[in-house]
């Protein structure tokens, strides 16, 4: 009798190891499910902050980058849209930017963008440019202008500014 006792409790005691086991199993289950579903998410951020990172530190790269200058020659010259004698206007501009492929589109779009520069300044008066908001109304004109040229190329704008470097009215 006392090893059917002995017999009982090894079975009663399979029984528990067994539940025991189960126990342990599904809740390493769990555990592991719960850590891959917080690493998966943990992940896709993680991803998109590594992106963000990326794109502002390429950002601040270009900030940093020496600027290229490209002078558009030969000068504009153009009579004033005026009812005056012979009023015109020549003018030097050069364009900066800090990638030089956005100056390589300026140079190969150069037909294009001296006709459209053409046109605007053709457009203005005297008393229009005679003020230094004129001028500088004109800068962003052009420089609107010539982004959006490049942009259909590089999908940028490319250049950051428009100067004159000569600016004669007569």
């Amino acid at each position: 009798m006392a090893d059917e006792e002995l017999d009982l409790d090894t079975k009663g005691g399979g029984k528990l190891t067994k539940i025991l086991i189960v126990l342990v199993i599904v809740l390493l289950l769990a555990v592991g499910g719960l850590g891959a579903w917080l690493f998966m998410g943990k992940g896709e951020e993680g991803e998109a902050e590594a992106a963000k990172a990326e794109g502002e530190e390429h950002a601040a790269a270009v900030e940093h980058a020496p600027a290229h200058y490209l002078p558009l020659k030969p000068e504009f010259t153009v009579n004033f849209a005026d009812d005056r004698k012979a009023a015109y206007l020549q003018v030097e501009i050069t364009v900066m930017a800090r990638k030089p492929e956005a100056l390589g589109v300026v140079e190969a779009e150069m037909p294009v963008i001296r006709n459209d520069v053409l046109n605007i300044l053709s457009s203005k008066t005297y008393d229009e440019l005679s003020s230094r908001a004129g001028k500088e109304a004109l800068a962003a004109e052009i420089l609107k202008t010539i982004q959006g040229i490049v942009a259909e190329q590089l999908h940028d704008p490319g250049v950051e500014a428009v100067y004159f470097t000569s600016f004669v009215m007569q």
